[in-house]
């Protein structure tokens, strides 16, 4: 599997015989938003406008620094956070 850049957006491609974008999507994700309030009243945002379709029988890593906002997503995708915006459709 490797990711693909079509425009705006990565895809991911499989040497399977089924192309990723011809298999259901079962976990879409578009523009996520979540922040939280710092104890000095600021707002700071874990995550600002994630978009990810994970197609059926994909295997899916997030990969970055420490902080970045990888298990925040993985929260809110599960139900666990509630997101201050976008929408997260399975």
């Amino acid at each position: 599997m490797s990711l693909v850049e079509q425009g705006n957006h990565l895809v991911t491609t499989t040497n399977d015989s089924i192309p990723a974008d011809d298999r259901p999507v079962v976990v879409s994700v578009r523009g996520l938003e979540k922040r939280f309030k710092r104890e000095n009243g600021e707002w700071t945002a874990a995550i600002d406008g994630v978009s990810i379709d994970i197609h059926a029988g994909e295997l899916v890593v997030l990969l970055g620094s420490s902080g970045c906002g990888k298990t925040t997503t993985l929260r809110c995708i599960a139900g666990l956070e509630t997101p201050t915006g976008g929408e997260i459709s399975s």
